[in-house]
């Protein structure tokens, strides 16, 4: 069994789709039998085989991208802007190359997973897609106009795939009801959980966090692109609305880079931009995102959409308490650990942080329940669930 893998989102600084994809091509890595086979795709170097160097090497040539943009230089008000590198020409004749590249190369794999959702190209071989959420069709206005076409181009394609992947129950109801593609034919396989999250360094963890300069104040920590849909302004918002002497010993950190679309900042915010109140970090490092996970005594998670969450359970993993979205996937992701709130509620987000920030450090049997819930994720069952996947498609 030969499988490529898309992955085309590993090129630039890792999110989601990204973690999930070196994170799978791992555990897959260690599960594969002897006359199995992964091969990479990214569309500029070709059908490239894995091996168990190939994620160790990824995460580094991340980690030196990140490095080379530190987080001084980005400035507020780029972040603001959130704009998406180069022209909307140069995506789509790169996205025509990409597919034009991948339709020539079926000789190299029996089967592909194309984790980043759209399939790189077409193909005689079985195709999976990886359809982590439905926000294109539920919320298009978050994202960029291109991408919501180029789904609608390849929505006949996936409907006629043999099952769909997805990430989450809420997401493969969602997508049954949305494109009404079969339910019975959706696999869900869970993200899993970086063993990384779970480890502690006090004084590596100490040694991150010093160039973000946050002294002895209290964190609450958001995680994310700098995008519409993750609802960032309600966040900073309500931050702007605690009582000054609540704000007073706290700083609010936003962990991640510049995305598509205007953030719509609220004016309140900016004024606790420029006093460094609020901290747009950029891209960070492993170390640095488990240290501020271990700081911070809330993770705000206000997204209005999400195929699963991610940084919800790596949050738990590190003993943090945790408020999501209500009625989204994120709940799924957190489950009894994490506290609902309305996307939009500026008001309960604020009483949230408030909470949170008047609240005394958490028990050591507090922090044990949030990490016990989040070693049910694991990306050994991950790699399993999807090898079996595989398998079914291709008997």
């Amino acid at each position: 069994m030969r499988v490529c893998l898309d992955t085309s989102t590993l090129r630039v600084r890792h999110a989601g789709i990204a973690v999930y994809t070196v994170e799978l091509a791992q555990a897959l890595l260690g599960q594969v039998g002897a006359d199995d086979a992964l091969v990479s795709f990214d569309g500029t170097g070709g059908f490239v085989p894995l091996d168990a160097t190939w994620p160790a090497r990824i995460r580094a040539e991340n980690e030196a991208r990140i490095r080379a943009e530190p987080a001084a230089a980005l400035a507020p008000a780029r972040l603001l802007e959130g704009v998406m590198r180069g022209g909307r020409l140069r995506r789509r004749l790169a996205r025509l190359a990409k597919e034009a590249r991948f339709a020539t190369g079926a000789r190299h794999y029996d089967l592909c997973h194309a984790v980043v959702t759209l399939p790189p190209g077409r193909t005689t071989k079985p195709l999976i897609p990886l359809i982590h959420d439905v926000s294109m069709q539920r919320f298009p206005d978050t994202h960029p106009p291109e991408r919501v076409r180029a789904f609608e181009r390849w929505w006949p394609a996936i409907l006629r795939c043999p099952v769909i992947n997805t990430v989450s129950a809420f997401s493969r109801d969602e997508i049954a009801a949305v494109l009404g593609y079969p339910r019975e034919r959706i696999v869900v396989t869970h993200p899993g959980v970086e063993p990384f999250f779970f480890e502690t360094d006090a004084e590596a963890e100490q040694a991150a966090l010093a160039p973000l300069d946050l002294g002895a104040r209290r964190v609450i920590l958001l995680v994310g692109t700098q995008e519409p849909r993750k609802n960032i302004p309600v966040a900073l918002a309500a931050f702007a609305a605690l009582p000054p002497a609540v704000r007073a010993g706290a700083v609010l950190v936003v962990a991640g880079g510049s995305g598509w679309g205007n953030l719509a900042m609220p004016p309140e915010a900016e004024t606790l931009i420029r006093s460094g109140d609020i901290r747009f970090t950029g891209y960070v490092s492993r170390l640095q995102l488990r240290a501020l996970y271990r700081r911070a005594a809330l993770l705000a998670f206000p997204s209005v959409y999400e195929g699963f969450g991610i940084p919800a359970v790596e949050a738990l993993a590190t003993g943090t308490s945790v408020a999501v979205s209500a009625g989204t996937s994120i709940e799924e992701a957190a489950g009894p650990h994490g506290e609902p709130i309305a996307s939009r509620d500026v008001a309960g987000w604020r009483d949230a942080m408030r909470r949170a920030l008047d609240a005394p450090a958490p028990t050591e049997p507090e922090r044990e329940a949030r990490r016990a819930w989040a070693r049910r994720f694991d990306w050994r069952r991950t790699a399993q669930r999807s090898l079996a996947m595989y398998r079914a498609v291709l008997d």
